[in-house]
């Protein structure tokens, strides 16, 4: 699956916004960039789990109670099993929302994906 990075946010464990400027993230003695390094190195995993038509390690790079937003309306998909068996590869574009766990990692709260017919 092909899909371009329009919008990232994270949010933290209390659900409080945090959208730290590209810039004050990226500085390497920035409180935030382990933060931006992992959800970077996430990314990138979630690009390449569904072009390698891995559904398992797809889903698991959400939130145990993480949402999947389809593209063109219809159902919520929500939490690990239900997002794996409905992992099927397309294209578009897409904004997430990331949150910190209990355990210190990282993980998809919310994922909504657009078809490329909305490309402009």
């Amino acid at each position: 699956m092909n899909r371009t990075r329009i919008a990232l946010a994270s949010i933290a464990a209390l659900g409080i916004v945090f959208a730290p400027g590209i810039a004050t993230a990226a500085r390497a003695d920035s409180p935030l960039a382990p933060v931006r390094r992992s959800i970077d190195a996430g990314n990138a995993k979630f690009l390449k789990a569904p072009e390698a038509g891995d559904a398992k390690a797809y889903a698991a790079l959400f939130a145990p109670d993480g949402i999947e937003l389809p593209s063109g309306g219809g159902d919520i998909t929500k939490g690990h099993a239900a997002i794996e068996a409905d992992e099927e590869g397309g294209a578009g574009r897409y904004f997430e929302i990331w949150e910190k766990q209990p355990s210190g990692a990282w993980l998809i709260k919310v994922d909504c994906g657009y078809a490329d017919k909305y490309k402009r």
